[in-house]
């Protein structure tokens, strides 16, 4: 009877540690888990490409809000002094046309938004700066993450991009001008 309690022994005991196969199915799923990652780092950027688009195009519209309110929408501004009927970032934001707080797709609260009578739109080489007479463009200057983003996004806003008529990059700083 004693035999029957014993568990049985085997020729072969189990080794200790991993086999080979083991190892190499762990190395695998590591190895897509980094490409995943490595893939959605793109996704992020153009993501936050785009978030960049469409503030401007929300400064762009506060600006033509606050233009009808303040100045019949003839212009963004009356003077190149700074009164209450001038366009100013931080006027869009008092009076209601921008949520508070507008940030960047980054983070920064940087954001300078002006009206521009064509003095910007020259000094960033803009060729149509004469639509601008009157005070009536746009100059938004924002933070973006690196240099080439902000290449990316002055090729974007430039005269051959989307309504702007100039824009440039000053370090990090994209700066444009727009109607």
């Amino acid at each position: 009877m004693s035999s029957l309690l014993k568990p049985p022994t085997s020729a072969r005991s189990r080794p200790l540690g991993f086999s080979l196969i083991e190892l190499g199915i762990v190395i695998a799923v590591i190895t897509v888990l980094g490409a995943v990652i490595i893939a959605s780092k793109g996704y992020i950027v153009a993501a936050k490409k785009q978030t960049a688009v469409e503030l401007v195009k929300t400064l762009r519209t506060a600006a033509q809000g606050f233009a009808m309110r303040h100045n019949n929408g003839v212009a963004f501004a009356k003077t190149a002094g700074s009164s209450k009927d001038d366009l100013d970032f931080g006027f869009l934001m008092s009076e209601g046309f921008l949520p508070v707080p507008t940030t960047t797709p980054w983070g920064s609260t940087q954001i300078k938004v002006r009206a521009d009578s064509g003095a910007k739109c020259g000094s960033l080489g803009g060729s149509n700066c004469t639509k601008c007479a009157g005070f009536a463009c746009i100059f938004i200057s924002f933070p973006v993450e690196d240099p080439q983003t902000c290449l990316d996004l002055g090729t974007q806003f430039g005269p051959t991009g989307s309504g702007g008529i100039a824009a440039k990059c000053n370090g990090v700083n994209l700066e444009m001008v727009t109607r």
